[in-house]
């Protein structure tokens, strides 16, 4: 996908199947795609550059292939029309496209319930004041999580985290971050 002087360069509202045929979608080009479509394929999905943002709870389609956010390159989930609740499992590392964050919550109070790996040290950016991204899912990896911009993320959920367990280094740069686990968790 291109850069364009167009905000989204690229707007898929389809669905997006892989027949059974599980592979790997990559996304390239500096450009922004915008998945908004209840997709069903069971593909690892990559975001090499530029950005990508999820309109739809299945923007990424099942749960089954991972969601690997490259360092320098962002996720970002946009619940203007309405809160996301994602069941996909997220790998991500580095500062994000622009610096904003590899998964950065656009609009809205949206919930991740997938699991969130730290393949590297990592930035979470939650742009609105109001607006919350909640995870729900474990979160692993022994680098340091950053939580930028005004918004709130909140760790919650019963899944056990090595976040929770002091493995992994939190920072908060800007906003909000809540730990919300029940004790033991």
């Amino acid at each position: 996908v291109d850069d364009t002087p167009a905000i989204d360069d690229l707007v898929i509202s389809a669905m997006i199947g892989d027949g059974g045929a599980v592979g790997t979608v990559q996304k390239e080009g500096d450009g922004r795609l915008v998945l908004s479509g209840n997709n069903t394929f069971a593909s690892a999905f990559i975001a090499n550059r530029g950005e990508t943002v999820a309109k739809h709870n299945n923007a990424f389609g099942s749960n089954v292939g991972l969601t690997t956010v490259n360092s320098g390159f962002s996720v970002l989930i946009d619940g203007s029309a309405g809160n996301l609740t994602l069941a996909e499992n997220f790998s991500i590392n580095g500062t994000g496209f622009g610096g904003r964050g590899a998964l950065v919550n656009l609009a809205g109070d949206n919930t991740l319930n997938g699991t969130m790996a730290l393949a590297a040290a990592a930035r979470i950016g939650i742009i609105g004041a109001a607006d919350t991204l909640t995870q729900v899912g474990a979160i692993s990896g022994a680098f340091t999580l950053s939580k930028y911009l005004p918004g709130t993320f909140t760790i919650g959920g019963g899944a056990a985290d090595v976040v929770a367990n002091s493995n992994t280094t939190t920072e908060v740069v800007e906003g909000l971050m809540i730990l919300n686990k029940a004790v033991g968790t």
